[in-house]
């Protein structure tokens, strides 16, 4: 509300349009930067800075594929000729060591479209050039519990999308195989005490992930690390801004 209040000022001051449009804009872009209070709340995992056992229990030197295909008739030609078709549409999540997720990545080629190339690729620039990030539509952190995954994940909007936050668990079937069991919005008004607010399926293969090996696997460089409110300890943070820095100036 706040931030409306000083745009609309801005609106109707006597600045110039010029002066305007790039003010609106840089607020525009800070709004974009801040996880709202509702996301915050509903999150309860933290980053630790800390090595996991993990790989004990299911692999994570790779990263896992869900694969869904659906079918569909498509009317195509200038004739008016009914196409059938067939559509596949792939999940990629990928564990890393600390207790960060990265999901929905994608190669950055769409004609090759092979994610175990664009990962390989992206790990031999990232000697070359630092900060290099995994083309990915969400971040965040996991926690394994018993038999499940628990992952917590989040979008960076920029300007003109909206936050949006998941939760998902994952059953590990054997140290290859994950499946999607449940799933909710973290961006909504929830109550952790009760599961109304989570989606669960039956289990199917249509929701099985499988791991796939990686030689070298790229650092996440998750835009996620620069947020104080997700470290466990606020000093660990503190430590973790001035390395930062530091590696940028050198």
């Amino acid at each position: 509300m706040v931030i409306l209040v000083i745009t609309t000022l801005i609106l109707y001051s006597n600045m110039s349009i010029v002066l305007k449009t790039v003010t609106v804009f840089i607020i525009l872009e800070f709004m974009s930067c801040v996880v709202p209070n509702r996301i915050k709340r509903n999150i309860n995992l933290c980053y630790e800075k800390k090595a996991t056992t993990i790989n004990s229990v299911f692999n994570v030197n790779g990263y896992y594929q869900m694969t869904r295909t659906w079918e569909r008739d498509e009317r195509y030609s200038k004739k008016g000729e009914w196409v059938h078709k067939i559509d596949t549409l792939y999940t990629n999540i990928l564990f890393y060591n600390d207790g960060t997720v990265v999901y929905e990545f994608n190669d950055d080629d769409m004609e090759r479209d092979d994610a175990k190339i664009y990962l390989e690729e992206l790990a031999n620039r990232q000697k070359i050039k630092n900060g290099l990030s995994i083309n990915a539509r969400f971040f965040g952190l996991y926690d394994v519990i018993s038999d499940t995954i628990k992952i917590q994940i989040l979008n960076n909007p920029g300007l003109t999308n909206t936050w949006i936050a998941l939760e998902k668990w994952f059953l590990i079937k054997d140290r290859n195989t994950i499946e999607l069991i449940a799933t909710r919005r973290l961006d909504k008004q929830i109550n952790n005490n009760t599961c109304s607010s989570v989606t669960f399926f039956e289990i199917d293969d249509r929701f099985s992930a499988h791991f796939i090996p990686l030689q070298t696997i790229p650092s996440a460089n998750s835009w996620t690390k620069r947020k104080a409110w997700l470290w466990c300890d606020k000093k660990e943070y503190n430590n973790y801004k001035v390395r930062s820095t530091c590696s940028i100036l050198n």
